[in-house]
C-alpha cells in the first residue's frame, strides 16, 4: 500500500507540472537526461562551466527534459530531480522539499539504482524533522505522519538486509526517544542489524549507545562494539577507544594504548585524533616525552585530512 501511494504521488508529480510539452527535442531517454545537463550549465570561474542542478533558474528550463527520461525509465534522471529537491548544498544536508524529492528517488530505486535507493534511505532517515513545512513561517517541523511513514519504509529495507537502512531506522528511535524510554532500545536493535550486516556506522552507533546507556546506569559491553567498529575502519571509534584507555573509562588506564589507538584514527582518516597527538607531543607530560619533530608530523596529516574532508562535504 506504501510504495502505491508512492507511485501516485510519482504520477501526480509528472502530471501536475505545467509546460511538460509531448514532443521534445530528444530521441530517448539518454538524449532527454544530456539535454537537461546541457540547459543547467552556468558559468564557473575554474573550469569555465559546470552543471548546476541546484539552481532555480537553470534547473527550471531543464526539468521537462529529466521528468521526461524518469517517465522513460532512465533512474539517472529521476535521482537528479529527486537531487534538486531533495539536497540543499552548503546547509548542513537540509531537505528543500520532502514531498517532491523522495518520489522521484523511490522511482529511481524501483528501477534498479542502488543510488537511488540509498538517497531514499537517506531522505527517509530525517523524515520525520523536515518532511513538514509550516507554510506560515516557511520552516520544517516535526511530523508525527512521516515518523510512521519513514519507520514503514526503512523497516521493509532492513528486513531485506539493506544495513543502511536498519542504521537510519536506528537512528529515528534514537532521536526520538530518550534513554529512559523502552522505546530508545529499537534503537539499539536496529543498530545491532545493521553492524551484524557488516556496517561500521551501525557498529560505531551502537556502541555508542550502549555506552550512552551504561552512563545511566544499563550495563553494556561498549567496548568490545568500538574494537569491532575501530577493526572495520571506522576512524572515531579508533579515537574513542583511545580517549577510554588515556582517561581510564571502563578499561585500565593505559597511556600507551591510547597513543596506539589515536594513532590508527590518525592513520585513517580522523583529523581530530591527529590534532591530539600533535598536541601531546608538542607539549609533553611525564609520561608523553615531548617530540617536537612528531608533533609537527601529526600536525601536518590533521591539516591535509581536514582539507581533504571540507573538499569533499557535500553537506557541509
Amino acid at each position: 500500500m506504501f510504495f502505491k501511494s508512492l507511485k501516485c504521488m510519482i504520477l501526480a508529480g509528472f502530471l501536475g507540472i505545467p509546460g511538460v510539452s509531448q514532443a521534445l527535442d530528444c530521441s530517448s531517454p539518454e538524449a532527454c537526461h544530456k539535454k537537461g545537463l546541457s540547459l543547467c550549465v552556468s558559468p564557473d570561474e575554474d573550469s569555465g562551466e559546470i552543471t548546476d542542478i541546484y539552481n532555480d533558474k537553470l534547473f527550471s528550463k531543464a526539468e521537462i527534459y529529466f521528468i521526461e527520461a524518469c517517465k522513460q525509465r532512465y533512474p539517472e534522471s529521476c535521482i537528479v530531480i529527486g537531487d534538486h529537491y531533495g539536497v540543499q548544498p552548503g546547509n548542513g544536508g537540509m531537505i528543500r522539499d520532502f514531498a517532491r524529492a523522495v518520489p522521484f528517488y523511490v522511482q529511481a530505486c524501483e528501477l534498479g539504482s542502488d543510488d537511488g535507493c540509498e538517497k531514499t534511505i537517506e531522505l527517509y532517515k530525517f523524515a520525520g524533522e523536515y518532511c513538514d513545512m509550516d507554510r506560515n513561517s516557511g520552516g520544517y517541523v516535526f511530523s508525527e505522519k512521516c515518523f510512521t511513514d519513514a519507520r514503514k519504509y526503512l523497516d521493509g529495507f532492513c528486513s531485506r538486509g539493506r544495513a543502511t537502512a536498519c542504521e537510519a531506522l536506528g537512528s529515528i528511535y534514537r532521536d526520538k526517544y530518550g534513554f529512559e524510554d523502552p522505546e530508545y532500545q529499537k534503537a539499539s536493535d536496529y543498530f545491532m542489524k545493521a553492524c551484524d550486516l557488516k556496517l561500521s556506522l551501525g557498529c560505531f552507533d551502537l556502541a555508542e549507545s550502549y555506552e550512552r546507556l551504561a552512563e545511566h546506569g544499563m550495563e553494556r559491553d561498549f567496548l568490545s562494539i568500538y574494537l569491532k567498529t575501530c577493526d572495520l575502519k571506522y576512524d572515531m571509534a579508533c579515537r574513542r577507544i583511545g580517549d577510554l584507555y588515556l582517561e581510564g573509562v571502563k578499561v585500565p588506564r593505559d597511556v600507551r594504548k591510547g597513543l596506539l589507538y589515536l594513532d590508527k584514527a590518525c592513520s585513517i582518516t580522523d583529523y581530530e585524533a591527529c590534532k591530539i597527538l600533535s598536541d601531546m607531543y608538542g607539549k609533553g607530560t611525564e609520561e608523553i616525552p615531548q617530540d617536537p619533530a612528531l608533533s609537527q608530523k601529526y600536525h601536518a596529516r590533521s591539516q591535509e585530512l581536514e582539507q581533504l574532508f571540507w573538499d569533499n562535504c557535500d553537506y557541509c
